[in-house]
């Protein structure tokens, strides 16, 4: 009796064991099924969102060609309309431009007054500004009124057309001029550099403008808008007109403005007033001319 009860013991724990393996295995083959399941729905659902990815940034690149061809219509179209507007709005203007920084050119400046009728006389480069040394403040004589070196630039430049000075300069590499002036210039343009914080810089400033105003010669500052170190300020404290825009189409027609006899301070930096000068043209007016 006692060892039928231990087969039959033995029995009962051989089933469950075989049931428990039976179980393992099943689960192990589902375990499997569900895995290569989930594998190929999430295989699908990256290809899906791929190809609507894929759209997508095919859409953005047909929107982005159409959005250059649209710029590009709207840029050739300001273009013209800016010719149109400044042709022959600076006739008869003698203008002179004083690069003060070598590492900032200004080339299209004077192709852009010249399109609009202005002649520029010369365009000098500022190499260094050391213009204390002794060999240039012979040239300073109080007793006709050129009380610094200063006086005799502006009076070179704008009035007598003197070379001397300027020759003189230019060979000490001081300064590279285009050509000597033949003709008195109404109007200096100073395109400013990104040497604001110079001191020498700063002195330089200073004597032209008070020269400037001792002979009441018009003025005019700019500059382009990556320039950091503004030297829009120094000029905006002697009440002179500046651009801090200038390689903008809204600093160009701001410029041409100027020339022509508006005045303020313009561009997007802080010290500048406003956008564009109000001088442009006034449709109210234009309506007002037209009914009459």
């Amino acid at each position: 009796m006692l060892i039928n009860l231990k087969y039959y013991l033995i029995f009962v724990i051989v089933i469950f064991l075989t049931l428990g393996i039976g179980i393992l295995i099943g689960l192990n083959m589902n375990s499997g099924e569900f895995l290569e399941s989930q594998k190929t729905s999430l295989v699908s659902e990256i290809e899906q969102e791929f190809i609507t990815l894929r759209n997508q940034n095919n859409y953005l690149l047909s929107r982005l060609n159409e959005t250059d061809c649209e710029k590009n219509m709207y840029y050739d179209l300001s273009n013209k309309l800016f010719e149109s507007y400044t042709y022959k709005k600076l006739t008869d203007k003698n203008i002179c431009i004083i690069e003060m920084d070598s590492d900032w050119v200004y080339t299209d400046i004077s192709e852009l007054v010249e399109k609009a009728g202005a002649k520029v006389t010369t365009v000098i480069t500022i190499n260094s500004y050391d213009f204390d040394q002794a060999d240039i403040q012979e040239f300073t004589n109080s007793d006709l009124g050129i009380n610094n070196i200063f006086d005799k630039l502006v009076l070179d430049l704008c009035l007598q057309l003197d070379s001397q000075l300027l020759n003189k300069l230019d060979s000490m590499n001081i300064i590279d001029i285009s050509n000597i002036p033949f003709y008195k210039s109404e109007y200096i343009i100073f395109a400013s550099g990104d040497n604001a914080k110079d001191q020498k810089t700063i002195r330089f400033i200073d004597g032209m403008l008070k020269a400037i105003k001792n002979f009441q010669v018009k003025a005019v500052a700019i500059e382009k808008t990556d320039i950091k170190n503004t030297t829009m300020n120094l000029f905006k404290k002697q009440r002179i007109s500046t651009i801090d825009n200038v390689d903008e189409i809204t600093g160009n027609i701001s410029l041409i403005e100027i020339l022509a006899g508006a005045k303020g301070n313009f561009g997007c930096k802080d010290y500048a007033d406003a956008m564009m000068p109000e001088t442009l043209i006034d449709l109210k007016k234009l309506e007002e001319e037209q009914e009459n």
